[in-house]
């Protein structure tokens, strides 16, 4: 069974010293940490443009389930604009929510509206994004709830590399914290409810 699609909870491990800063980006440290969360599931309707599809019932649970695990571990939330990004946002969130259209999904950022963009245009956004973070929020915890291939390339950032990647389900959360000793520890999270998740491990068992 492909391991990439089993669940890894508490997954903890430290990168190099040298991966503490963004490359290709600025040369300045995260903030004390930068949690990243992908949306709830969202209903399925043809009719509806892809950034207003609201949560499903189930992605309420799961933005639920974040909301316990991520209790007071944030200071800042910063949130993709898209209608499910945005319900998930609010069901987590307490305290005022910003709203930053460079966490858009892929191919819906700024002046991308007819869904044609490139990855490399992506990448940019995105390392603009974590440029103003780092620079206005480096003593400060912060949170993005964003869309699934927009956390695979934070991490390619972060982490100064590509490659495959633990699988991405809705309201998976992957944890980036600045260590005394100017590491990385990430850890990883996601929610198990879904009936994909169940069959999983199930066949794991």
């Amino acid at each position: 069974m492909n391991e990439q699609l089993l669940h890894i909870k508490n997954n903890k491990k430290e990168l190099p010293s040298s991966d503490n800063k963004l490359k290709n980006n600025c040369n300045v440290k995260i903030p004390l940490s930068i949690i990243l969360v992908r949306h709830g599931e969202n209903i399925i309707d043809e009719s509806i443009a892809d950034s207003d599809l609201p949560l499903s019932e189930l992605g309420k649970k799961e933005a639920t389930w974040a909301k316990e695990k991520l209790s007071n571990c944030f200071d800042i939330a910063i949130s993709s604009p898209s209608k499910r990004a945005k319900e998930t946002a609010k069901i987590i969130c307490d305290n005022m929510i910003n709203y930053d259209s460079r966490l858009l999904e892929k191919g819906w950022g700024n002046n991308h509206n007819d869904g044609d963009e490139k990855e490399e245009d992506t990448e940019q956004r995105i390392k603009s994004l974590l440029r103003d973070i780092v620079l206005k929020y480096s003593d400060k915890k912060v949170l993005l709830i964003t869309h699934g291939s927009l956390m695979k390339l934070i991490q390619d950032v972060i982490e100064g590399s590509k490659k495959e990647r633990l699988l991405i389900n809705n309201c998976t959360i992957i944890k980036y914290t600045r260590l005394n000793n100017d590491k990385i520890m990430t850890s990883y999270d996601k929610y198990i409810g879904h009936p994909f998740d169940e069959k999983l491990m199930k066949e794991k068992l």
